[in-house]
């Protein structure tokens, strides 16, 4: 027998891990595997192309979307690859559902009668009848598919399924959320009324000119009015759609927050309150931590009153909050550690916990790659890299065992 070395081409942290388990198999029958990342592929094809017997393109996604996926295949055959399966050309074809059913059609293959939507607005012919299965014209692997037992949840679920292919991000979220252990995780809402784009239409109090949000400052400029009916109805509108996107999406959401605590401004937490409790969200963030001894003298002067707005907002809150069903923590921690969480810092805190649900903010991320632009960009820093390898430190693990404290998702509540 004639061994090679072969090449699996794939997408690193892809849920289905089929190239790992290819790898496997080709070194149990005595070949020499080669994982590569589809990422790499721009200035990897040449030297794969020239060492590799043969290559398996596995790759899943490319550039975040799985219409691109096929870019990877046509990288390699232009450099001479040796590759398993067919070429780039078919690979596209495949990928386009409309285009693959035209090409069934015209070769006298059935396949279930359909309709292409391309737009927000669209028709339901009357020879199409629910229950309807929706699907995202270039995806594979069973990415997106849902089923609408009704034309207004098809409706819904196109909406949501669009706005997901406008956002790859989202998508790629969405998926390792489906790969995780629900009964340990609890999903939330992080509701963001100042940065990007909103997800509805029509608003004009809380988006400017280019019809994005306002911006950190502006935002909270505006959301700090009180007992304006005009822009409650758009803070209104905005969260029923993030909502929605999330549910038709089959998210439970267990917790809602803010994105810089928007969700207790005065123009926004009835609203949020009231959103919560109709859609069965049982717990909300209330950001309200006094300044701890420590940190007082520790911090740059703007860090601290920047937390002390958000305490005092909180503070306010707290009434309405507390009159509703919808839950808080005991406790709140993680104002005052704004770009400074360490592990010492962690191993700290663990010693002087209170005995109670303590939820603890923390804001773990990775230094973007140069050239990463667009409103979020600038939240990934160094600082937040930091934060993150001190959350995965196994020290903190000890910590958490030696203090008594268990982490724990948002528990089970029904609101009554």
């Amino acid at each position: 027998m004639v061994f090679m070395r072969v090449a699996v081409i794939h997408t690193v942290g892809s849920v289905c891990r089929c190239a790992e388990a290819i790898a496997q198999g080709l070194q149990a029958l005595g070949h020499e595997p080669v994982l590569a990342d589809s990422e790499e592929m721009e200035y990897r094809a040449s030297e794969l192309a020239g060492t590799c017997d043969l290559i398996i393109d596995h790759t899943d996604t490319f550039r975040g979307r799985g219409l691109y996926r096929a870019l990877v295949r046509m990288l390699l055959e232009v450099r001479g690859a040796r590759l398993v399966g067919s070429d780039a050309t078919a690979c596209f074809l495949a990928d386009d559902k409309a285009a693959a059913k035209a090409k069934l059609g015209e070769a006298g293959i059935p396949t279930p009668p359909g309709i292409l939507v391309t737009c927000g607005e669209w028709m339901l012919p009357s020879w199409l009848i629910p229950p309807l299965v929706l699907k995202p014209a270039f995806e594979h692997m069973s990415r997106g598919l849902q089923l609408a037992q009704s034309e207004d949840e098809a409706r819904r679920m196109a909406a949501a399924m669009w706005e997901r292919l406008r956002q790859p991000a989202l998508e790629d979220g969405l998926e390792r959320i489906r790969s995780l252990d629900n009964a340990n995780v609890s999903f939330g809402l992080h509701l963001n009324l100042s940065e990007g784009k909103p997800l509805s239409s029509g608003l004009r109090l809380l988006t400017g000119s280019d019809g994005g949000f306002l911006g950190k400052a502006a935002a909270q400029q505006v959301l700090m009015r009180g007992a304006d009916a005009a822009l409650e109805k758009e803070v209104e509108q905005e969260v029923a759609a993030r909502i929605r996107l999330l549910q038709d999406c089959g998210i439970r959401i267990r917790h809602l927050d803010g994105h810089q605590h928007v969700h207790v401004f005065p123009a926004v937490v009835r609203v949020a309150v009231e959103a919560a409790r109709r859609n069965g969200i049982p717990w909300m963030r209330l950001p309200e931590e006094p300044c701890p001894p420590t940190q007082t003298g520790t911090m740059p002067d703007a860090l601290m009153e920047e937390a002390w707005f958000f305490f005092e907002h909180a503070r306010e809150a707290s009434a309405i909050l507390h009159g509703h069903t919808v839950r808080t923590t005991d406790y709140f921690c993680g104002l005052y550690w704004k770009g400074s969480l360490s592990l010492p810092l962690l191993v700290e805190f663990l010693g002087v916990l209170p005995t109670g649900l303590t939820e603890l903010m923390v804001h773990p991320g990775q230094v973007p790659d140069a050239g990463t632009t667009g409103p979020f960009s600038g939240f990934s820093t160094e600082e937040r890299e930091q934060e993150l390898k001190a959350l995965l430190d196994p020290d903190f693990r000890l910590a958490l065992d030696a203090a008594d404290v268990t982490l724990t998702p948002f528990p089970e509540y029904v609101i009554r």
